[in-house]
């Protein structure tokens, strides 16, 4: 039962994180990134101007990622592994309960099988 534990264990914490990152890559699209970064004070002199000319303002900064892009930034950032551990979480649990299933059905003894020949 120890070896199931730690075998389970061994293969969520390294089959959840990657499936995690994996999910996390796959499922972004272009990012957009605003150059120069916008400040409080420009945010606040659109208060009283058109949600056009906000629209307008922002298209003006703003630069778009591909994926790889995306990733080749984010990849240095801690709040980037963060989301990836915190993400991973349910996918490690999910993974563990899931081998410790598999792993308890294939150790049952096998039931003998009966025979249904008739004589």
């Amino acid at each position: 039962m120890r070896s199931l534990l730690l075998r389970s264990l061994l293969v969520a914490l390294l089959i959840g994180p990657l499936v995690t990152f994996v999910s996390a890559v796959v499922s972004v699209r272009t990012t957009v990134q605003y150059v120069p970064g916008l400040s409080e004070d420009e945010i606040k002199s659109f208060d009283n101007r058109t949600v056009s000319d906000l629209e307008a303002f922002m298209q003006s900064r703003a630069v778009k990622f591909t994926r790889y892009q995306w990733l080749r930034e984010s990849i240095g950032e801690a709040h980037f592994w963060k989301g990836i551990a915190r993400g991973s979480l349910w996918h490690f649990v999910g993974i563990f309960l899931g081998c410790l299933v598999v792993g308890s059905l294939e150790r049952r003894p096998n039931l003998p099988q009966q025979s249904t020949t008739s004589n």
